[in-house]
């Protein structure tokens, strides 16, 4: 029953990524900050308690319960995975959209653990903004993170 729950609690996610980089309409880098707003209000809607579903439950079982640690880890993958979709469909290298995404989701995740437990969104949004400006960056082709 977790791995079903961590699975659909993954899937809504990724509907919210689409969403959200479907409203940027071919503007990645605001896709990125859409993302990190949408968690902001989020956080601060739910007095604190509307983090990342996933991230609590894969850091509290990623030595305890491989069905379950193997759920987050394929959750987390389907979220890199429409992250690099995104950045390829924006003219960014394969291979480099594929380190972004992983820079884009460690940010994203460190972000809501920060702000989370300081009640205080600075974190989400300092980091949406700085990686946001490094995936515009990216699409004009500097190649530097």
């Amino acid at each position: 029953m977790g791995v079903e729950t961590v699975a659909h609690s993954g899937g809504r996610y990724l509907w919210l990524f689409d969403l959200v980089y479907g409203r940027a309409e071919g503007d990645a880098a605001q896709s990125v900050r859409g993302f990190f707003q949408l968690s902001v209000d989020a956080l601060e809607q739910s007095g604190w308690g509307d983090g990342c579903p996933i991230a609590t439950v894969a850091l509290e079982v990623a030595s305890t319960s491989e069905p379950l640690r193997h759920a987050c880890a394929e959750v987390f993958a389907s979220w890199q995975a429409a992250t690099v979709r995104r950045f390829v469909a924006e003219g960014i290298e394969p291979g480099r959209a594929e380190e972004l995404a992983v820079y884009v989701l460690a940010a994203f995740e460190g972000a809501i653990v920060l702000s989370r437990t300081a009640h205080d969104t600075r974190p989400l949004r300092v980091t949406g903004e700085i990686v946001a400006r490094t995936i515009r960056e990216e699409g004009h082709g500097d190649g530097a993170l």
